[in-house]
């Protein structure tokens, strides 16, 4: 009885040095990351399905991209978390989100990433049972 006891241990040792641990050092190296490869790490996590562990390092990113003033990768970061939020079913936190990248598009030119947020806000107007708003908003 003991030897099993010791076996199912082990067993249990491996899987955490295996599965819980890499993640865990995962997310700690992105502390010292760069915010545009935040980004990028971000959409890797979120195509893989892990959308609030892509939440917390879109997140990360937006903040050092707030404090480095660099505008166009904050909208960016804004819009990808509105993404996630919405698919999280978190309606208002991704409202929030859209206003806040569509207030700092009023202050840069960027058609192209202006119409990267519209587009994020057209679905979040679908979603949320709006889409004779929705089709104004793609137009």
């Amino acid at each position: 009885m003991r030897i099993y006891r010791h076996i199912i241990l082990a067993l249990l040792i491996f899987l955490l040095i295996t599965t819980v641990l890499p993640a865990t050092a995962e997310y700690s190296i992105s502390q010292t990351q760069s915010p545009v490869a935040l980004l990028e790490q971000g959409k890797q996590l979120y195509d893989a399905g892990k959308l609030v562990e892509a939440t917390q390092i879109w997140s990360q990113a937006a903040q050092r991209f707030q404090q480095s003033k660099q505008q166009h990768y904050q909208v960016l970061s804004y819009n990808y978390l509105a993404i996630v939020y919405q698919d999280l079913g978190k309606w208002s936190a991704a409202r929030s989100l859209i206003t806040q990248a569509q207030n700092i598009l009023k202050t840069i030119d960027d058609s192209f990433l202006y119409a990267q947020v519209l587009n994020t806000q057209g679905s979040l107007q679908l979603n949320t049972g709006q889409p004779e708003i929705a089709l104004e908003t793609w137009q």
